[in-house]
């Protein structure tokens, strides 16, 4: 049986992997769009918490838990905290409606 503190660790890390790949594709395929399309535009990144992700691992209770997850992500990425893109970047995080 696995101790439930390397439990929680490898939830936090499969957490911060999927959070790391969703994002690096959606700016990934912004800025190419972008770089190909010449049209100006804006990312809005909507991030809900107190749900379950579709495997049924819990996401994050609020706003804070959603932040140091992107913030882990960030520097995973090597993604500094103001880039080329930040500025036409936003995040919006509200309530999942659960049922």
């Amino acid at each position: 049986m696995t101790h439930p503190a390397i439990q929680q660790i490898a939830h936090r890390l499969i957490v911060v992997s999927s959070v790391c790949t969703a994002s690096y594709g959606r700016l990934s395929f912004w800025d190419v769009t972008r770089y190909c399309t010449k049209v100006p535009s804006r990312l809005v990144l909507i991030y809900f918490y107190g749900d379950r992700f579709p495997d049924d691992r819990p996401c994050p209770r609020d706003e804070a838990e959603w932040r140091e997850l992107i913030r882990a992500c960030h520097l995973t990425l090597g993604l500094p905290e103001h880039h080329k893109l930040s500025d036409r970047m936003h995040e919006v995080f509200l309530p999942a409606l659960v049922k």
